[in-house]
């Protein structure tokens, strides 16, 4: 959706700018409209690469215990399909949930020590 508007705030600021003379207090207006959406874009990519590279972390760490236990496999491959449907959300849910009910406060420990290594 952000796209489709991102691209329609485009639309509106060439029409706007063909009409002469061009009011530049209502062009600012739009273009600080399409900033905002390409703003909001940004973020919502941005924190679907984070979610996916957290969902990644969680089934990496969560295979040492796949070829164990059944529902590990069952869990982590609907994580998996989801993962590559862009569920992302729901795969991170599924992925942290099995992964907690073997290590509890483990998904927490992977965080922290991503981010120390980030720092």
């Amino acid at each position: 959706d952000y796209i489709a508007d991102s691209y329609n705030k485009v639309e509106e600021i060439k029409h706007f700018k063909a009409h002469k003379p061009v009011v530049l207090n209502e062009l600012c207006a739009k273009v600080e409209g399409a900033r905002d959406v390409i703003y909001k874009l940004y973020d919502n990519v941005h924190n679907m690469i984070v979610t996916a590279g957290m969902v990644e972390d969680a089934i990496v760490y969560a295979n040492r215990y796949r070829s164990m236990f059944l529902e590990v496999n069952t869990e982590l491959t609907k994580a998996e399909v989801l993962f590559r449907n862009g569920e992302y959300r729901n795969a991170l849910q599924v992925a942290v949930d099995i992964l907690e009910r073997l290590e509890p406060g483990k998904y927490e420990e992977l965080i922290k020590r991503k981010e120390i290594k980030s720092a």
